[in-house]
């Protein structure tokens, strides 16, 4: 399994052009790079709190409208959940999420000693940060996958709630 990823890797880096035509793709994961670089611009910009939530893309925005000029089409969002991101909140809502999922991912792994349940926690988690890269899906309104990550979180955080009450009384029990 480590080899496979490891070859695949490695052939993603050395000759990308190469595995993507055998994918059907090209290099530009369908034009989303050219977005990527073209939103770099307004990144740096507003680097810190960026935009706001939903504004960048607004239909009287600017730097959208430059963006869509470069790509040559009407991109509707930057195909990147975390780039997405940076638009709404900055670095600084960036950073605060990373750290968020990192600690629900933690979670998760902690729980795969406990249950099932946090397998799939775990594996949705890393699929969710792995189409987060060629999808806009953090903090997106009416998208099942940002309702399935909150869900998750949000169930993850109960459950540590109860180990943590479960660790207290037991605590009790021990000094009495």
């Amino acid at each position: 399994g480590v080899m496979a990823v490891v070859a695949i890797a490695a052939a993603l880096v050395l000759i990308p052009d190469t595995v993507f035509g055998l994918l059907g793709r090209d290099a530009s994961l369908t034009g989303r790079t050219d977005i990527w670089a073209a939103l770099m611009r307004s990144i740096e910009a507003r680097p810190w709190l960026g935009y706001g939530y939903g504004a960048f893309w607004g239909a009287d925005s600017q730097p959208a409208y430059w963006v869509r000029v470069a790509v040559e089409w009407s991109a509707p969002t930057a195909h990147n959940g975390w780039l997405e991101l940076l638009l709404a909140v900055g670095v600084a809502g960036l950073i605060l999420f990373a750290i968020d999922f990192a600690g629900i991912l933690m979670r998760a792994c902690v729980g795969l000693r406990r249950g099932w349940g946090a397998l799939f926690a775990a594996g949705f988690l890393l699929q969710f940060a792995l189409i987060s890269i060629s999808e806009s899906v953090i903090i997106q309104q009416n998208s099942n996958v940002w309702l399935m990550y909150a869900a998750i979180a949000g169930r993850l955080a109960l459950d540590a709630r109860a180990r943590g009450r479960e660790r207290s009384a037991q605590d009790r029990f021990a000094l009495a």
